[in-house]
């Protein structure tokens, strides 16, 4: 059988048996559609727990009643701290809230 004679002979089968073709091709196309979206769907779940990974933490504040954990004006760090004049406890409160504001103006 010469080439020409094969390929002859695969187009008179395909054109004989229209429904079989069309089943298979079907079934390829369905299955390549099904592996790109499942691999989209991995890659979309990886990058949202990646984000979540990267900015856990970060808007969390930790407050110890009368501890300092890092060492300032030549004391240690860890020492009693009774200097917390309401002052500074409501411009930490304002920054807070300026925070909380300014990522609610950025999500939306």
């Amino acid at each position: 059988m010469v080439l020409r004679d094969l390929i002859l002979d695969v187009f008179r089968t395909i054109w004989s048996h229209k429904l079989r073709t069309f089943l298979t091709m079907f079934g390829i196309a369905w299955g390549i559609v099904s592996i790109v979206l499942m691999v989209a769907a991995g890659e979309g779940l990886r990058k949202g727990q990646e984000d979540q990974a990267k900015n856990l933490g970060k808007d969390i504040m930790i407050v110890f009643h009368g501890r300092t954990s890092l060492q300032a004006g030549g004391q240690r760090a860890g020492r009693a701290e009774h200097r917390a004049v309401a002052t500074e406890i409501n411009r930490v409160g304002a920054r807070v809230r300026e925070e909380i504001s300014a990522q609610r103006v950025n999500s939306h």
